[in-house]
């Protein structure tokens, strides 16, 4: 995938990323482009092209509803709508950008878009998994109009220091990128009262 050639970087996340393992970046696609990848979602699963998201990789791959209640759909090169190129692009410029400068040995990107209904969540866990194409930096981007407070399914980061451990929660507020260390932070989603709409992606080593 090409890189957007309209990216615009955003400095801060090299150091927030150095410092503290995770930044945010609000407003990292234009309304127009939250909109039409969410359309698409909803079409897609009004479709029933969504399926019940599992855990684990290859032979360890499995279903647990106690864990982790969302479904997802995984993004296709070959097949992304016009919008969904747009996303990839941006990811693109974004990797380029943080592996310029942090080295961390991130060659491609895998993303999915992921529902979660109502009362769902993703219990606290780590995204960094054994094998090949090991992943270093997953990303978030929220694609939810007008989301409150109140509504609940933020983005729990939990993050150990000397004094202990913090928490710092991300909002699922549309247009928001929320990226972290893949291996080391812990993190979950929390339940919300109304359906929550992303496209997770990771950067992984080849």
């Amino acid at each position: 995938m090409d890189a957007a050639p309209g990216f615009v970087p955003s400095p801060w996340i090299i150091t927030d990323l150095a410092a503290n393992g995770w930044s945010t970046i609000p407003e990292f696609l234009p309304d127009v482009s939250i909109r039409a990848l969410a359309v698409e979602a909803r079409s897609l699963w009004q479709d029933e092209a969504f399926h019940p998201a599992s855990m684990g990789r290859g032979q360890d791959e499995e279903r647990r509803t106690e864990t982790r209640s969302d479904h997802v759909l995984w993004l296709d090169d070959a097949t992304a709508s016009v919008a969904q190129v747009d996303y990839l692009g941006n990811m693109e410029a974004m990797r380029l950008q943080i592996e310029a400068q942090l080295c961390l040995g991130m060659a491609t990107l895998e993303a999915h878009l992921a529902l979660f209904p109502v009362g769902a969540c993703y219990r606290r866990h780590t995204d960094a998994l054994t094998g090949a194409h090991t992943r270093v930096l997953s990303t978030v981007l929220y694609l939810n109009e007008a989301w409150a407070a109140g509504d609940g399914g933020a983005l729990r980061l939990y993050q150990s220091s000397a004094d202990g451990e913090s928490t710092h929660d991300i909002a699922p507020i549309g247009g928001t990128l929320a990226l972290f260390l893949s291996d080391e932070l812990e993190h979950e989603v929390l339940p919300s009262t109304r359906e929550r709409l992303s496209i997770t992606g990771w950067m992984l080593q080849r």
